[in-house]
């Protein structure tokens, strides 16, 4: 497992660890992530899927445009779900930072 630490340039943080877990045989796994502006409302989503070997097998960038957080972040998802139908296998895993976007798919 390929681990490295996030650390805040702030004296008083402590380093987080983060790992990519492998989805299991079959399987492929999403990984997105967003930006939001919300003070200027401009959005850009990302995301990448890897086999269970931690293959890349797609990606993709872009700019959404005006919109909220919420919205930024499903719209990263839904991409994500538009490549693994077009592209691979209906297996997938979806992994994301955002709580609220996974309770309301």
């Amino acid at each position: 497992m390929d681990a490295f630490c996030v650390k805040d340039p702030a004296p008083s943080c402590v380093p987080i660890f983060v790992s990519w877990v492998r989805p299991p045989g079959s399987f492929f796994q999403l990984n997105t992530n967003v930006s939001c502006r919300c003070n200027h409302g401009y959005s850009a989503a990302g995301g990448l899927t890897r086999d269970s070997c931690g293959n890349w097998i797609a990606g993709f960038c872009y700019n959404i445009g005006v919109c909220s957080s919420v919205q930024t972040e499903l719209w990263g998802i839904r991409t994500g779900f538009q490549i693994a139908w077009r592209y691979m296998s209906l297996n997938l895993l979806v992994e994301t930072d955002y709580l609220f976007s996974i309770q309301l798919t």
